[in-house]
């Protein structure tokens, strides 16, 4: 059992890392996925369901999670994580939403974003 050594909250879910370990695969699509519905509530865009995601295979220190779903209004969904130096204390993130083709958010966090704002950016760390 793997001792738990940092947390960080995002959209209610603590993701546990310890030592060099980094976030498993499972802790960062349910992270994509929080994130994600959140951040599309936010902007008027409505999930019908859960978003279904998958984390293809990356490069050595790298993840990417991949998530998909459609609106309400049947429209599809597409949310994409990509991490980075995931044993850095502060991995590198970046969080793309699109609905129907069209970017509506596009964030430099994925795990550890601040609430949504009116512009629907977040800012480099």
């Amino acid at each position: 059992m793997r001792m738990i050594c940092a947390f960080a909250l995002v959209s209610g879910l603590m993701l546990a890392g310890c030592g060099n370990s980094g976030p498993t695969a499972a802790e960062v699509s349910d992270a994509t996925a929080k994130a994600g519905t959140k951040a599309l509530q936010f902007s008027g865009h409505l999930p019908k369901g859960p978003l279904r995601c998958a984390t293809p295979a990356a490069p050595s220190g790298t993840m990417t999670v991949r998530c998909t779903g459609t609106t309400k209004d049947g429209e599809p969904i597409t949310v994409a994580a990509r991490l980075s130096k995931l044993t850095a204390e502060r991995p590198t993130e970046e969080l793309a939403i699109s609905v129907d083709g069209e970017e509506v958010l596009r964030r430099w966090c994925v795990t550890t974003c601040p609430q949504p704002t009116s512009t629907g950016t977040g800012k480099p760390r």
